[in-house]
């Protein structure tokens, strides 16, 4: 085992949003679109700083675009 290895995060992202979907008040205060933009960020900054690696971070980048005009 190499000291640089990285630990994948177990829980993709799209099941992360089901879950969201289904308790949004367990995870956001309110249910809202920048709530939940404010929440993703969070999570994304909170797995780096563990030492994680989202494996699937390329449909949470094609999310947030989808995400970004509607926050405007």
């Amino acid at each position: 085992m190499s000291a640089a290895s990285t630990k994948e995060v177990p829980l993709s992202i799209c099941d992360l949003l089901e879950l969201i979907h289904k308790r949004p008040g367990f995870y956001t205060i309110e249910r809202s679109i920048f709530r939940l933009d404010s929440f993703l960020s969070g999570y994304e900054l909170g797995v780096r700083q563990a030492g994680f690696v989202l494996y699937d971070a390329d449909e949470l980048a094609r999310f947030r675009d989808w995400l970004a005009p509607r926050l405007e």
